[in-house]
């Protein structure tokens, strides 16, 4: 096994993912760069696979002892974990220090990784060609105001975004009702289910209660000033439900298509 720790992994990494291929050896580095790891990926994964050797990264120690108590935790304790976050105290000895201090190698492998940051776009969409799902950072963000028709991939014709439809949610135990304006009206099936929240609505789509919640994350003065939420819509909702440990309902498998909870659409 050889152990590289020797970076930025941009420049010097390559040659030794060649090399230890080639020799049959297995390869392991301490990257953090996810355009190094992810190139690796996509030019000697199959050559690796075919001579049987490991090619192994992020091995580092931002990642393993976090795997390690990520995994220590799910064994030891009921429940679901939600989020995870560490802390990191540093020390020195000896000499006063005359302040923080990071590795050079570190540093000018966040710098050329920042500013190389758009081409993992290319290399993703190469990597899992075969899978049509996408991530936030394979989406470009265009604001609408209003009804405004756009030419999507894959439609002949224009499609119209920015149509608020107002859908009614009745209050169980209520004869109220709460009435949320949504632009994404065939997307209220992927909602957030709670576990430990008192006031509950009656999704009228999916036929089930879903809770209410209380965010400041919410434009008040925006449609009737209550949204749904849709965790795989945008980071907002992501935010939204960790902020309040919901447990979110996968509605897309991982080739881009609709699992069993859209069987009534």
């Amino acid at each position: 096994v050889v152990v590289n720790t020797c970076g930025p992994y941009r420049f010097y990494g390559e040659q030794v993912v060649e090399a230890c291929i080639k020799a049959g050896t297995h390869h392991v580095d301490v990257s953090g760069e996810p355009q190094y790891m992810e190139t690796m990926q996509l030019k000697y994964n199959e050559e690796a696979a075919k001579k049987n050797v490991y090619i192994i990264s992020a091995c580092g120690f931002d990642s393993i002892p976090n795997d390690l108590g990520t995994v220590f935790v799910e064994k030891n304790f009921n429940g679901v974990v939600n989020s995870v976050e560490t802390y990191l105290e540093t020390g020195s000895s000896g000499n006063k220090s005359s302040g923080a201090s990071l590795n050079y190698g570190t540093w000018e492998s966040a710098v050329y990784g920042l500013t190389h940051a758009k081409e993992l776009k290319g290399i993703r969409s190469q990597l899992f060609k075969d899978q049509s799902t996408i991530s936030d950072i394979e989406v470009d963000t265009i604001e609408v105001k209003g009804p405004t028709s756009i030419s999507v991939p894959g439609y002949e014709k224009n499609v119209t975004f920015g149509v608020l439809y107002d859908v009614a949610y009745k209050i169980i135990g209520t004869d109220e009702e709460i009435v949320v304006s949504t632009t994404r009206l065939k997307r209220s099936l992927e909602m957030w289910q709670s576990l430990n929240v008192d006031a509950q609505v009656w999704h009228p789509f999916r036929n089930e209660p879903i809770p209410i919640i209380f965010d400041l994350g919410v434009d008040k003065d925006f449609g009737t000033g209550a949204v749904k939420i849709t965790p795989a819509h945008d980071k907002l909702d992501f935010d939204v439900g960790n902020r309040h440990l919901l447990n979110p309902i996968q509605v897309f498998t991982e080739d881009g298509r609709v699992d069993n909870h859209s069987v009534i659409f």
